[in-house]
């Protein structure tokens, strides 16, 4: 296993790298999709929820086929960012 995939798996459920501003923001982010589905209701224009989604779709599925490299491979995944953990201060 490479150097950055050992970190990564470090860091990935180090609830201490947690930035808790990430709750009322996601808050946010619901309330938007709400009002944009309500709107794409009463007028039909489903473009900015399919484009929300489809975002959300591309990593969903990116982010899925980089865990199945790590996992057949054991060394590591297409690509690989431990984050603030390798970086050496």
């Amino acid at each position: 296993m490479t150097k950055a995939s050992e970190m990564a798996l470090q860091g990935l459920r180090d609830l201490s790298t947690v930035q808790w501003y990430i709750i009322p923001l996601l808050s946010l982010v619901f309330y938007i999709y709400t009002v944009e589905m309500k709107k794409a209701k009463s007028t039909g224009n489903w473009g900015a929820v399919l484009s929300g989604l489809t975002l959300f779709g591309m990593d969903f599925i990116n982010e899925t086929l980089n865990g199945w490299i790590f996992y057949l491979t054991q060394r590591s995944a297409l690509w690989t960012a431990p984050g603030i953990l390798g970086w050496n201060y």
